[in-house]
């Protein structure tokens, strides 16, 4: 019974320290942000000042919290040495109306061969 108790506390302790918290950050609407697909509604734009400002609550963040709080990113790259790339568009430009010749705003993040948030950039 004492062995039991033993690895029942191990397995709950283990459960908690694996469990991350959710990204929370003020002004931003994680919702809107995913139901703007490539910036092409504008909300994206309306919500880059608030997420750049928690730049580095996101750093360290592993892929599957970027995604939970971002969504399916609109592009991804796979670099050498295991480095992963996500990327959002924060305002669509050409991709969004073929009309216009403007380049997309695009939301960049880089993450580690250990699937962590390294460096986040707007260009």
């Amino acid at each position: 019974m004492k062995n039991l108790w033993l690895a029942v506390c191990i397995v709950m302790g283990l459960g908690l320290i694996g469990c991350s918290d959710e990204i929370k950050i003020e002004n931003f609407d994680n919702q809107k942000w995913k139901e703007d697909p490539n910036g092409c509604n504008g909300n994206r734009a309306q919500l880059r000042t608030a997420l750049m400002a928690s730049q580095s609550q996101l750093i360290g963040r592993n892929l599957m919290e970027i995604k939970n709080l971002l969504g399916k990113p609109d592009g991804n790259d796979l670099r050498t040495r295991g480095q992963k790339f996500f990327e959002y568009g924060i305002q669509g430009g050409s991709i969004c109306d073929r009309t216009r010749y403007e380049q997309p705003e695009i939301l960049r993040i880089r993450f580690d061969a250990l699937d962590r948030v390294t460096e986040i950039s707007v260009y």
